[in-house]
């Protein structure tokens, strides 16, 4: 399995691994590196934006593998990269919350969708 493409941010990458990892059948994956992340400054907060899931990051989030350390990590960078989006960041505030600080509940609000 190919994961990754230009512009894209390890980031994005690691949630859609974490969301799918159950599913893989050879659990090999070979990971493109975008070259512009390597370039001064990086990837723009919006490039994140476009590629991201919500959908990923949140399965990511229930994934029983994945420590509760990364997944700290994850939603910490994520909250960062989505500080632009007031919508997207309350969703990942609110995933934190639940997941890492185990506060509240979002299910049922109308601000996040869970497929």
């Amino acid at each position: 399995m190919q994961i990754g493409t230009g512009y894209s941010q390890n980031i994005v990458q690691a949630s859609t691994l974490g969301s799918i990892e159950g599913a893989m059948k050879n659990k090999k994956v070979a990971i493109v590196e975008s070259v512009q992340w390597f370039a001064k400054g990086g990837l723009q907060n919006d490039a994140f934006l476009n590629k991201a899931s919500q959908e990923h990051i949140y399965n990511t989030m229930i994934n029983d593998k994945i420590s509760k350390k990364t997944k700290e990590k994850l939603i910490n960078r994520v909250i960062e990269l989505t500080s632009n989006s007031k919508a997207q960041n309350d969703i990942y505030r609110k995933y934190k919350q639940y997941f890492i600080e185990n506060k509240g509940s979002f299910i049922g609000e109308k601000n996040v969708s869970v497929r």
